[in-house]
């Protein structure tokens, strides 16, 4: 998702990064939830904020949590609808924070050496 969301980037495809970015935080934290066994797959919130609420028993503290939820609810949204605008600052970002959780929940993981996100084809 992140080497996707890296690829978009550069071809300045702002608003699919923005949401590449969203889906590739949302996938992390179930991946966590699933690995500690927090959850079952049938039991996943299918909605990012419910995802994120999750997280905030172990993964995030609860501000946190809250933060990526009002983040993805005040800008996510306004950008997909293009209530907002998908400037290339907001897109890398996303795509920042994106990396970033993704590397801070993968470094705490049992089989967080098994991720394939940094290979190139």
């Amino acid at each position: 998702m992140l080497a996707g969301a890296e690829a978009l980037q550069n071809a300045n495809y702002y608003t699919l990064v923005i949401e590449a970015s969203f889906v590739a935080i949302k996938r992390t934290v179930e991946f966590r939830l699933l690995e500690r066994g927090t959850m079952q797959p049938d039991d996943l919130p299918g909605t990012h904020p419910g995802v994120y609420r999750e997280a905030a028993a172990g993964i995030f503290g609860e501000a946190m949590a809250a933060d990526l939820a009002d983040l993805w609810r005040d800008h996510r949204a306004k950008t997909y609808y293009q209530d907002g605008l998908a400037s290339a600052a907001r897109a890398e970002a996303m795509y920042e924070l994106a990396t970033e959780i993704h590397t801070y929940v993968t470094g705490r993981s049992r089989q967080g050496h098994e991720c394939i996100c940094g290979e190139t084809p």
